[in-house]
Order: structure tokens, then sequence, then C-alpha cells
């Protein structure tokens, strides 16, 4: 036998790789929406890009908190978070620069709440720095994204990992679970305000996109799998025999939330045609159901990547 299972990236980092993903993500997606859909809308809310800034920053903090539980060896930690040949060293520099960005995005609209006007004088003092915090947020957020993948895709001796096929789907599953994240919040906040009903919209159009995109890549990458080394097909059988891999990620992660997708644009399309009232609208359990299916598929998916990595003979010690 050539290659072997790796024990060293267990449930905490699979943990940490998706909370930082979908962190990341809807803070850039959140961002966006607030800074250039909500212009060309009559009746804009501060909502969506609070919940952004705060669910974001939130999962951060909480996967930072998971990958230090993993690194409980000081030694590790030490040479892990200072070393800037390390992958965690620049992701723990983007979120601590995210947070920054994000915090000072967020604040200008918290200081509205009749029980925040206390950060009035703070949030004066950010305001007119708002769009250009928000953007770096954007920007920032999109690195953490990316930052997931390349840390996997860097570790020496699975050839299964080291692929640029990695980075892309982690960057298309974070965004994907991201969009649903908006879905979700937009249908159970009152997604009939026309500012909350137009991210809705674009947002379930954009998960359609990342679902059709990440089945490309996925494709590409089990390819690549069955020309590669032992432990590369080793890694494909892995995941092509589990149940939890081919059902729950690529069924009912992917498939089944494109479908309703599909079915929950189409059925939205007759609403606006014939006017239906939105009290009656047929499509909000669809998205909601969407969304969780789409969240519990990008958790599934780090997870059962990092079941997969076997490492190539010689492996490290």
């Amino acid at each position: 036998m050539t290659y072997i299972q790796q024990r060293a990236w267990g449930d905490l980092i699979a943990i940490y790789l998706f909370l930082g993903g979908l962190g990341g993500a809807v803070m850039t997606l959140g961002a966006l929406s607030d800074l250039y859909l909500r212009r060309h809308n009559d009746s804009p809310d501060d909502g969506p890009a609070i919940f952004a800034a705060l669910f974001g920053m939130g999962a951060l903090a909480l996967g930072t908190l998971f990958l230090l539980l993993d690194l409980l060896q000081p030694t590790k930690a030490f040479f892990a978070l200072l070393n800037p040949k390390s992958w965690i060293f620049w992701g723990v520099l983007f979120i601590s620069l995210y947070l920054a960005a994000s915090a000072m995005y967020v604040l200008p609209y918290l200081a509205r709440w009749p029980r925040l006007k206390v950060l009035a004088p703070l949030a004066g003092a950010l305001a007119p720095w708002q769009k250009v915090s928000g953007s770096l947020a954007a920007v920032l957020g999109l690195l953490v994204a990316i930052y997931t993948g390349f840390l996997l895709s860097s570790a020496p001796g699975i050839p299964f990992w080291n692929t640029p096929a990695l980075p892309i789907l982690f960057v298309l599953s974070a965004f994907s679970t991201g969009a649903a994240l908006l879905m979700v919040y937009a249908a159970l906040s009152g997604g009939r305000s026309s500012f909350r009903a137009a991210i809705l919209h674009r947002a379930e159009r954009l998960d359609m996109g990342l679902i059709l995109a990440e089945l490309v890549v996925i494709a590409a990458y089990f390819n690549f799998a069955r020309f590669g080394v032992e432990a590369a097909k080793a890694s494909a059988s892995y995941l092509l025999h589990s149940t939890g891999f081919t059902f729950g990620f690529m069924l009912f992660g992917l498939m089944t939330p494109l479908t309703l997708e599909v079915i929950s644009v189409g059925l939205s399309g007759r609403e606006v045609g014939s006017k239906q009232s939105s009290s009656h609208r047929p499509t909000f359990w669809l998205v909601v159901l969407t969304s969780l299916l789409v969240l519990a598929g990008g958790a599934l998916l780090r997870y059962y990547i990092l079941k997969a990595g076997f490492y190539s003979y010689p492996w490290p010690s």
C-alpha cells in the first residue's frame, strides 16, 4: 500500500473551514447588496447589512476559536500563527482585518437603534468612511473564503488536496452557502419588502449558478483524481463509496437544492404574473428548505474532503 489516511486535520478544522468560508462570503454578498443594490431600490433598509456583518463576524470569531482549540499544543500554535509561510498565519491576518473593517462598517447602522445611541459619537466619526470600510470588508471576506481552500491545497503529501480545483470548489461552496443564508434571512424576516425581495431574488439565482459551477468543478476534480497517483485515486474512491458524500452532499446538498430553486423561481414568476398576495406565497418554505440544504451541504463537503485526505508514500512523519 502506497497511501495512508491523514489524521491531523480533524472535525474542528472542518468546522473552522465551513464557518470561515460562510462568514467571509455572507459579508461580501451583504456588503455588495447594501452598497450597490439599495441605491436602485425605493425602500432600502439597514437590516440585511447588519445581519451580514454581525453573522459574518460571529461566524469567523467562532471558527477561529475552533482553530485555536485544534492548535492546543503551544509550539504548534506558535509556529502556525507566527510563520508567514503558513496559510494559517495569513488566514488569521485576513480574519483580523476583516473583523475590524466589518465593525467599522456596521457601527453607523447599529447606532441608529435607540438602545445603542451611546455609539453615536463613534458612529459619527466612522460614517464618512462607511462605503470604504464596507468595500474593504467585502474584499477581505472574499480573501477569507479563498484562503480556506488554499489552506488545504498547500498541505504536503496529499495529492487529492494539491490541486487548483480545491480552492475553486471551496470558494464556490462558500458563496453558495452565503447566498443561501441571505435567502433564508430575507424569507424569514419579511422578505416582501422590495429591498429584501430583491436580495432574495438575486441570491436565489446566484446560488443556482454557483451550484452548477460546483458540479462542473467536482467533475473535473474527480477526473483529475482518476489519472492521478494511487493516493488521489484512493481519496476519490473513498468519497464515491461514502453514503454521506454521495447522498448527503451530492444529492441533498447540491442536486436537491438546485431542483428546488428551479421550482421556486418558476413559482415566483407565476406569482408576479398573477399578482398573487404576498401572504400566500407558495415558495416561502421552498426557499427556507433549499437554504438549509445548501448550508448542510457546505458543511458536509468540508467534512468529507478532510476525511478523504490520503498521504502519498513517503508520507510526512
